[in-house]
């Protein structure tokens, strides 16, 4: 690893701990107010193929596009830089540019990391780079921000957000076939129907109370894999009553 590359991986996680950063773009939310996680999108597409009667090799599992967003990974919008030049000591840091106050938290979108193609290797991970249009994007977005416009000069700004936005970063193929493999154990046990439960605080009377209700596969597949899909990552969804929720992609 460079020294280059360590110096940004530190300093993103630090800034990582103390700001959120938000995605390039408004994701649509549904009633629920959450958008499907990757996991849970995994967790549709295995439910699916198994549901249907075909086997699926969670090593070698490429996931569809259907649900993956397409926007850039932890873009930071300027209401958020703002936010960060506020904790800095002294007036001068506050107005000065920063590199990695812009882009030490980006990376590739999860359309990109999460349906990267597999490599030779049985349930080898791959890398993924980001297209070229993006990257002329966030470099146009730096140079207004005020960035030098600098790219012939060696060690500038512009020559090290340019490095880094045109690296290779880890795709999520590793962590693909563990969710699918998460998503078959579940399937084992709930073979035929699934059951998913909720407390809804929005509720005036007994809001305290657990409701549930039971998906068949047999009925629609759709609504069965979707609550195998939540089931993966109960304490999102468990004060959000199924019908509200976000469902898998048709």
């Amino acid at each position: 690893m460079s020294v280059l590359t360590i110096w940004f991986v530190l300093l993103a996680n630090a800034w990582n701990v103390s700001v959120a950063v938000r995605d390039h773009g408004i994701d649509e939310k549904h009633n629920s107010g959450h958008a499907l996680p990757p996991k849970d999108i995994i967790g549709c597409h295995v439910c699916k193929e198994e549901a249907v009667g075909r086997s699926v090799d969670c090593d070698w599992f490429v996931a569809s596009a259907d649900g993956f967003s397409d926007k850039i990974n932890g873009w930071v919008e300027e209401a958020d830089l703002e936010n960060i030049k506020k904790t800095k000591k002294g007036a001068k840091n506050q107005n000065k540019f920063n590199l990695m106050d812009n882009i030490g938290s980006v990376h590739p979108s999860d359309l990109a990391e999460w349906t990267n193609p597999r490599g030779t290797r049985k349930g080898e991970s791959g890398k993924v780079m980001f297209r070229e249009e993006s990257i002329n994007w966030m470099m146009a977005e730096l140079i207004k921000r005020g960035m030098a416009n600098e790219p012939d000069v060696p060690r500038s700004d512009y020559s090290r957000a340019k490095k880094h936005l045109e690296k290779a970063f880890d795709d999520n193929n590793d962590k693909t076939t563990q969710f699918c493999k998460m998503v078959q154990k579940l399937l084992k046990k709930n073979p035929d129907s699934c059951k998913v439960t909720w407390m809804d605080d929005s509720e005036k009377l007994f809001k305290d109370r657990q409701k549930s209700a039971t998906l068949t596969k047999s009925e629609n597949i759709n609504e069965y894999c979707s609550c195998i899909a939540h089931n993966l990552n109960p304490r999102m969804w468990t004060k959000t009553a199924f019908n509200d929720r976000t469902k898998c992609p048709k």
